[in-house]
């Protein structure tokens, strides 16, 4: 009996003793979890704990090898069919959204009628009418969502506006089912969000709640989940470990129940992670920017040195995120001057270029943009290296693989098995795998994008490691990124970006999550009051 059952609240969806194994591992091993109505429930753990076991179960995906579901109090055959559950509703809002960025707003709204419907001509071409329109009018309207044209792509939307249509959006379809009791399941639903926005989309899924519906939020965020859950289960080792209040927890608590350390013992290794490197000396300069404009960014003034770690940080819509893309080549340098290693950065300069001078990109988007999805891990780290095992043509495939599978072994990629599509791996292992892709070609410069965003705590240790290991062998390393706790862990020097330009810097012995946070909303506040 979990915490929430304790409590007296009434139990909405009761999964009872559960188990489910693939190839002889137990995924889930006898798990009990009960969610009640009008809670936020947080749902916690490493990657490969069973979270993603245990929502599969719950959207009908797997069928367990043994327990039992119960909801709304009534017993329901597995696998779970979610269009025959007994006047209750589970929608889903997946990591990705489930958007298509070329369809308009309306049409993405109402994309499970254009789907279901028998009529030709609403699934060749959809022609909302007017109660179509009036509906999602009110919705956007009712939850403060501001997007005014309905016909717009929704790829043409910020990160904010997708991820809140998308709530909303299942919000409407537990409304229309009809059903009295509902379960939202949100995995990650800000995982793409700068920390400023966040907070837009909690109010939003406490307005969820408000109307008597429940929220299962699944995120690698212990902060995010914090602030937001009533309640929270810890996952580890396909086990429910606990089910607390997080009224009653600190950060701490969560985290050393997730990873299964003593007390104290993961700040102690973070303590001792981060002390082990020292401030970095000023090497050689790898990167020198002078009075930079491209796109967004109209002045920007920076260095990075061999052996240094440099963040980047700015409110959302600040331009900070563009800058390790304007030093690889993506974006066009209109103004200024840019120096790679000492050698100028021509007009004409691309990631090619970039590549060919020692600088490598390891980007927010792993899985579209770090790395291709459909290939095997094999596949996409040998890419990079490949002329390396090429002779008179001919690869030498057997060296190649061996290559690989050391390198996945020495970056932690679980399992180290080259064979499998990269899109199949968690998150965290998707990120290793990039990383060893880019680092085994012994970069001089690597920028990074939220290295480590949707990432459980352990693997984000790892990445870190690896960081702090490349900086060591005199890399140096451009971290753009969001998270400020991060930054803090890592960085020599904070560079912060407001209105698309370089503004302020933060050494070592300034960084702090407070400092960060007010530098950038300095210039914000500057701005609005004239100054």
């Amino acid at each position: 009996m979990d915490e929430s059952t304790r409590a007296g609240g009434e139990v909405l969806i009761g999964a009872e003793s559960l188990v489910k194994s693939f190839g002889g591992v137990r995924a889930l091993d006898r798990v009990s979890v009960d969610i009640c109505l009008g809670e936020v429930r947080g749902l916690v753990g490493e990657n490969g704990s069973g979270k993603s076991t245990f929502i599969k179960v719950l959207a009908g995906y797997h069928r367990p090898d043994s327990g039992s579901v119960r909801v709304g109090g009534e017993l329901v055959p597995l696998p779970i069919r979610l269009e025959s559950l007994p006047s209750t509703y589970i929608g889903f809002v997946h990591q990705d959204l489930g958007m298509a960025g070329d369809l308009s707003v309306i049409e993405n709204f109402f994309v499970r009628d254009i789907a279901m419907s028998r009529h030709r001509a609403l699934r060749g071409k959809f022609v909302p009418r007017k109660a179509y329109r009036q509906r999602l009018r009110a919705c956007l309207d009712r939850y403060r969502i501001p997007v005014r044209d309905l016909n717009q792509a929704v790829g043409e939307l910020s990160p904010l506006h997708k991820a809140m249509i998308a709530i909303v959006r299942a919000v409407d379809e537990i409304e229309r089912s009809g059903a009295v009791k509902s379960l939202l399941v949100l995995d990650e639903p800000t995982v793409y969000l700068p920390v400023d926005q966040r907070e837009v989309l909690y109010g939003l899924i406490r307005d969820v709640v408000a109307d008597n519906n429940s929220v299962l939020l699944v995120s690698h965020d212990i902060d995010e989940v914090l602030q937001v859950a009533d309640t929270i289960t810890i996952f580890r080792d396909g086990k429910v470990i606990d089910t607390v209040k997080s009224s009653d927890r600190s950060r701490r608590d969560v985290v050393e129940m997730m990873v299964g350390l003593a007390p104290g013992r993961i700040e102690t290794m973070a303590a001792e992670a981060k002390s082990s490197r020292a401030a970095a000396a000023a090497g050689d300069c790898v990167v020198e920017m002078t009075n930079v404009r491209s796109g967004a960014i109209t002045d920007a003034t920076l260095r990075v040195h061999a052996g240094e770690i440099v963040g980047l940080a700015g409110l959302a819509g600040s331009g900070y995120e563009l800058v390790p893309r304007i030093v690889y080549g993506l974006m066009p340098v209109m103004a200024g001057s840019m120096e790679i290693c000492r050698q100028s950065v021509p007009r004409r300069y691309s990631p090619a270029s970039a590549i060919d001078r020692g600088v490598v990109l390891v980007p927010r988007d792993r899985i579209r943009e770090g790395g291709v999805g459909t290939l095997t891990v094999n596949e996409n780290v040998f890419f990079p290296i490949r002329s390396k095992f090429t002779n008179h043509g001919l690869v030498q495939w057997k060296d190649a693989w061996s290559w690989v599978h050391d390198q996945l072994v020495k970056f932690d990629v679980r399992p180290p098995d080259g064979t499998r599509e990269l899109s199949t791996l968690s998150g965290g292992n998707q990120q290793k795998a990039i990383f060893s892709k880019w680092s085994q070609m012994q970069p001089k410069l690597m920028l990074l994008e939220e290295p480590t965003q949707g990432v459980d705590v352990g693997a984000r240790l790892g990445i870190w490691g690896f960081i702090r290991e490349a900086a060591a062998g005199g890399a140096g390393i451009l971290v753009a990124s969001s998270d400020y706790e991060e930054l803090v862990e890592l960085c020599d020097r904070v560079v912060i970006v407001a209105s698309g330009a370089v503004v302020s810097e933060l050494d070592r012995d300034e960084l702090s999550k407070q400092n960060i946070l007010n530098a950038c909303y300095a210039r914000a506040n500057a701005e609005r009051t004239g100054l």
